[in-house]
């Protein structure tokens, strides 16, 4: 089995989880592990934005492995990993945000929208 090197790139502690363990970095902290699950645990933390829609394999990540650019890195605000830029749709088009809530018996999805519309969508449904 081989093992490498995985880096935390930040200044937050970072989670990985393979098989059901949990693996935790400090800020800037070094582990060892097989590299097929450093890999995986890489890959579950994608700097957000930062993806190329035409490229999966562009996407930055907040773990290094030995072969990636281990400089500093942070984590954006952006709310999904793809970089709207190369996406190639009309830049009025948002991104839609669901956010479920459960009361009693009921559940509510509630859609907002960045849009035109400041309402947004909301429907309740029975369970």
């Amino acid at each position: 089995m081989e093992y490498c090197k995985i880096i935390n790139r930040s200044s937050k502690t970072v989670e990985g989880v393979f098989d059901g363990v949990r693996y935790f970095w400090a800020p800037n902290e070094e582990k060892m592990l097989p590299a097929h699950i450093a890999e995986l645990c890489k890959r579950q933390n994608p700097v957000m934005g930062t993806e190329d829609f035409a490229d999966i394999n562009s996407a930055e990540y907040l773990l290094a492995l030995p072969s990636d650019d281990a400089s500093p890195i942070e984590q954006t605000d952006k709310p999904e990993r793809f970089d709207r830029d190369t996406i190639g749709i009309d830049q009025t088009q948002q991104v839609v945000e669901l956010n479920l809530k459960t009361k009693g018996k009921k559940t509510r999805a509630g859609v907002a929208l960045n849009a035109p519309n400041p309402t947004g969508i909301q429907a309740s449904y029975d369970d």
